[in-house]
């Protein structure tokens, strides 16, 4: 795949991961971020607490680095991290959990193997200029592995689009976080949720200015749970579950989700990086 368009290089940022121990597993998303330092990047992967859980294990499958330093999307790496929870770095309040890539790449070096990905830098975090232009009701796509599902040939996400439910601008419930209205399934959890804002722009070409239309996106939060109804008629929130056996056949999605804010997690990297700096 041609990873030239802004769109194509958003498909390589998210991976399925799936927690194992002996007795269950999960399933859930993770997408790479990106923190550079003076001594060069630091990449972490990065997901909801609920997904990695207490597990022993889990398998992420990459696609392999072609010669050209491209992605092979029909040859794929799998990594498989034991001792799953000595890589975890989990916030103590919110549904957050970082990985450093580095135990990752590792994994997949010792195979003899290269990884194709691509991460989500700091200008790509929404900026507070944006956030007071943006109205109560804007365009979002969410980019993950809904019930599990997965184009396992080519190794890819399923891409979904909504609306943001609640604004931007304002934190739901005076939480860091705000609702969508999009379809979140199992297998959602860790979703990355971008704003996608249309607009015009003009092109020079030999017959004169042509105007056409480009998508900005900015990655806004990461899904951490749904509101589901019970056939009582009783809302509650639930973490979006990571295995199917967990969803009661009485219990009934709205399409909502919730959404933990970007800045919580650039928070969270900016004070782990300090501290390893300090």
């Amino acid at each position: 795949m041609n990873t030239n368009s802004t769109q194509n290089q958003l498909i390589y940022t998210t991976v399925r991961i799936v927690a194992t121990d002996e007795e269950s597993s999960s399933i859930g998303t993770g997408f790479f971020i990106q923190h550079d330092t003076q001594t060069g990047p630091v990449i972490f992967l990065t997901t909801n607490k609920h997904v990695v859980g207490n597990y022993e294990k889990a398998e992420i499958i990459f696609c392999a680095k072609s010669e050209n330093q491209g992605p092979d999307d029909n040859t794929h790496v799998k990594v498989t991290l034991t001792g799953l929870q000595n890589f975890c770095i989990k916030h103590p309040d919110l549904d957050i959990c970082l990985i450093n890539m580095k135990a990752i790449l590792d994994a997949a070096q010792a195979q003899g193997n290269q990884v194709f990905f691509k991460s989500i830098g700091k200008d790509f975090f929404i900026s507070d200029e944006i956030i007071s232009d943006v109205s109560a009701i804007e365009d979002i796509i969410t980019i993950g592995y809904p019930e599990g599902l997965m184009d396992s040939k080519n190794n890819k996400p399923v891409v979904r689009k909504g609306i943001t439910a609640t604004s931007l601008s304002l934190d739901f419930e005076g939480r860091k976080e705000f609702l969508i209205d999009a379809a979140c399934f199992h297998g959602s959890s860790g979703s990355p949720v971008f704003l996608d804002r249309t607009g015009l722009y003009q092109k020079q070409t030999e017959n004169g200015i042509t105007i056409g239309v480009k998508h900005i996106y900015s990655f806004i939060g990461m899904l951490r749970a749904i509101p589901s109804k019970t056939v009582k008629g009783d809302i509650k929130i639930v973490d979006v579950p990571t295995n199917k056996k967990l969803i009661s056949e009485a219990e009934l999605m709205t399409n909502l989700g919730y959404v933990i804010k970007s800045n919580c997690i650039d928070e969270m990297i900016e004070k782990i990086m300090s501290q390893q700096t300090n």
